[in-house]
């Protein structure tokens, strides 16, 4: 599979501590992609979320979705894919060119 575009969301509302909208409109959708917000410990230094959370694989698992990607920075990038079955397959292999 090749992801060829991005595309923002539509109807983004911002929560206490997430951003939220969705992409209905969007043709040919495969899966979303989201960022993990910063966050710091006690000495102000960020916290890097590396990896998809628990409760981002139970949103994806109940989703239509094939695929979901998050991103902390350049080294935290985690992809989940769907088989044909609905089972999630984490961590998914992903070649970034």
């Amino acid at each position: 599979m090749f992801i060829r575009r991005l595309v923002q969301a539509e109807h983004l509302k911002q929560l206490q501590f997430a951003v939220a909208g969705d992409c209905d409109g969007v043709e040919r959708l495969v899966g979303t992609f989201h960022t993990h917000p910063y966050r710091a410990d006690s000495a102000g230094r960020a916290v890097k979320e590396r990896g998809l959370s628990a409760m981002d694989l139970k949103t994806f698992a109940a989703a239509p979705d094939i695929v979901t990607m998050v991103m902390w920075d350049l080294d935290s990038l985690d992809v989940a894919t769907k088989a044909v079955d609905g089972s999630v397959r984490h961590p998914a292999a992903v070649q970034v060119r």
